[in-house]
C-alpha cells in the first residue's frame, strides 16, 4: 500500500536526483581562493633587524602580539576595519587581520606631543592639520594623544566581509585610509609607476628599496604639508614597497624590535632629490622619521635600481642617465565609490541564477512528492 519501505523517495523522484544534484553543483562557488592573489610576498620591515609580519592572527598571538579590538568594524576614536594586533608597547608596526585571520593591513601610531617647523621656520605642534588625513586622531595612551596612519593590503570592503565581490577590485593592492570609514574613504595606490599621478615625484633609487616617489614634493611645498606616505617601485616599475614619513623627533621604546629611520639635512641625499626640497627642510633642527614596509622580498633582483639607457647624441660617448623618467598617468583620486566590475557582476548574476534554478527544482520536486503522498493516502 505504501510502496517499498526501504526506499525513502518514490521511484520517479529518485530518477530526478541526478538532475537535482547537477543544479546544486551549479549553484556552488567551487573556485578556491588563491592566497597569492590577495597577499603580498614579503610584508617585511627593517631597522636594527629584518622583521616579517605574522601572516595570520594565530601566528601573531604565538609571537606575543595581543588583539586590541573584538569587533571587526571598530567604533573607537580611530576607526579602522579588521583586528588590530600590538606587541607590548610597540606602536610602529601594528598588523591588521581580516575576519578570517589573514593579514590585511598595517597601522602605525605617532605621539601628538612633538614639535616641528613650518615654511617660515616657526615652531609648530605636530602633526599638522594639513596632513590629516591620512594621519588621523587616535586614542589617548598613557596620557598622550596618539595619531594613526593605516594601510590595507586588499580592498577595505574585504576586511570584514571576505565574500564581497561586486564593485571592488579583487586581489592584493595598497589602500591608504583617508577617513573614518575605510570602505568608502581611501586612496588606492597605483600598482605600476607608469600609472602614478604627476603629483608623485621621483626621488632617489636605493638598492633593495627601489625608486622612491614622494607626493607633491617641491621647493614651494610648506614643510607642514609634507605627505606622510611614500612609495617605492622596482626595476619593472611595479610597486615593491612603501613607507611612512613624518616630521618630528619621536621616542623609541626599548621593547620594539625595529627603530624609526631618522633623517637630517645631512642625510637627505640618501632618499630625496635634494634639488627639489623646500628650504624649510634644511633648518638645522629639522628632522624626518619613519618606517619602510616591503611588499616584495627586499632581496629580490627586481628591487634594485633600474638603468634606462638613452641614445647619446651623435659623436658623444655612451652615458647613463642620473634620473629615471617614468610616464605618468591620470591622477589617483581619493575614492568615495567604485564602479561595478562587469566580470564580478556577471559571476554574481550567474551564481544567483543557479540558486534560483535550484530553488525552483527543489520546489517542483517537493510538490511532486506531496502530491504522490496524497494520492497514496486517498
Amino acid at each position: 500500500m505504501y510502496g517499498n519501505p526501504t526506499c525513502l523517495f518514490p521511484r520517479h523522484l529518485m530518477d530526478l536526483m541526478p538532475i537535482l544534484w547537477f543544479f546544486v553543483l551549479l549553484s556552488v562557488d567551487v573556485t578556491k581562493q588563491d592566497r597569492s592573489d590577495d597577499m603580498w610576498d614579503a610584508l617585511t620591515l627593517r631597522y636594527r633587524q629584518w622583521v616579517k609580519l605574522p601572516r595570520t592572527s594565530h601566528e601573531a598571538e604565538r609571537q606575543g602580539y595581543t588583539r586590541q579590538n573584538d569587533i571587526c568594524k571598530t567604533n573607537s576614536v580611530s576607526k579602522y576595519h579588521g583586528f588590530l594586533y600590538k606587541q607590548q608597547d610597540d606602536t610602529k608596526a601594528l598588523p591588521i587581520y581580516d575576519l578570517n585571520g589573514w593579514i590585511a593591513g598595517i597601522q602605525a601610531m605617532i605621539p601628538g606631543n612633538m614639535n616641528g617647523f613650518n615654511s617660515m621656520n616657526e615652531s609648530i605642534p605636530l602633526p599638522h592639520i594639513d596632513v590629516m588625513p591620512p594621519i588621523m586622531i587616535g586614542d589617548i595612551v598613557d596620557g598622550i594623544q596618539m595619531y594613526t596612519v593605516t594601510a590595507y593590503f586588499k580592498h577595505p570592503k574585504l576586511i570584514c566581509n571576505p565574500i564581497a565581490r561586486i564593485g571592488i577590485t579583487l586581489g592584493k593592492g595598497l589602500y591608504i585610509q583617508m577617513g573614518p570609514d575605510p570602505v568608502t574613504m581611501y586612496q588606492q595606490i597605483a600598482m605600476h609607476a607608469k600609472d602614478l599621478s604627476p603629483i608623485w615625484k621621483p626621488g632617489s633609487c636605493i638598492p633593495s628599496m627601489g625608486l622612491h616617489y614622494f607626493r607633491n614634493l617641491s621647493k614651494d611645498l610648506p614643510c607642514e604639508k609634507i605627505y606622510p606616505v611614500f612609495l617605492m617601485y622596482d626595476t619593472e616599475g611595479k610597486l615593491g614597497a612603501f613607507g611612512w614619513s613624518f616630521q618630528g623627533k619621536p621616542m623609541d621604546v626599548s621593547s620594539s624590535k625595529i627603530s624609526w629611520f631618522r633623517m637630517t639635512p645631512q642625510t637627505y641625499a640618501f632618499t630625496f632629490d635634494t634639488r627639489v626640497l623646500p628650504t624649510c627642510m634644511f633648518h638645522e633642527e629639522f628632522r624626518i622619521f619613519g618606517i619602510h614596509i616591503w611588499l616584495q622580498p627586499h632581496d629580490s633582483p627586481k628591487m634594485t635600481c633600474p638603468l634606462v639607457i638613452q641614445e647619446p647624441p651623435t659623436g658623444s660617448p655612451v652615458h647613463k642617465p642620473s634620473t629615471i623618467n617614468y610616464t605618468n598617468g591620470p591622477k589617483d583620486p581619493v575614492i568615495t565609490s567604485r564602479p561595478v566590475d562587469d566580470t564580478n557582476a556577471a559571476q554574481s548574476v550567474s551564481r544567483l541564477s543557479s540558486s534560483m534554478i535550484l530553488i525552483s527544482v527543489a520546489t517542483v520536486t517537493l510538490l511532486q512528492f506531496v502530491t504522490f503522498q496524497a494520492n497514496l493516502l486517498s
